[in-house]
């Protein structure tokens, strides 16, 4: 390989590894209101929430998700990681739901810091984030999912 083509395929290297890592999350937070200091929650049980099975957390105080837009890679990572779905099974699974009139999906609000900001001011809301955000913010975080 001539330095020009090493070079060149280096600059490729790089662009794509920083293009992969632009949309990959370390850990996930899950995240709720510092009026639920202490309170952890396991992987069913944030499912349960955000399938609309459960609408309370463990401790039997109500509870409410909240989403991120569909579009965002941490809105795929977080379903596949806690409820095994792909966003056309989510779709499916929530039209199913939504149709039979048993539950409607969480409210979508749009990115982290919209998250973020509802649940620093809500004592029912539960959302997640980058857990870079989450522990810059004054919220609990209830579980950590490492994506990796």
């Amino acid at each position: 390989m001539t330095p020009i083509n090493k070079s060149i395929f280096q600059k490729i290297v790089f662009a794509l590894s920083m293009t992969a890592t632009s949309v990959c999350y370390a850990d996930i937070a899950v995240v709720l209101n510092l009026a639920h200091k202490g309170v952890q929650l396991s992987r069913g049980e944030v499912q349960s929430i955000f399938l609309g099975i459960k609408t309370q957390l463990p401790n039997g105080q109500p509870v409410t998700p909240f989403d991120q837009e569909v579009s965002r890679p941490i809105h795929e990572a977080f379903y596949r990681l806690v409820a095994s779905k792909n966003t056309v099974e989510l779709n499916t699974y929530w039209s199913r739901l939504v149709f039979t009139g048993r539950a409607l999906p969480p409210t979508v609000l749009g990115n982290g810091q919209a998250i973020l900001s509802k649940v620093e001011s809500d004592v029912n809301a539960i959302g997640y984030v980058d857990a870079a955000l989450a522990k810059a913010a004054n919220v609990q975080i209830a579980l950590l999912i490492p994506t990796a």
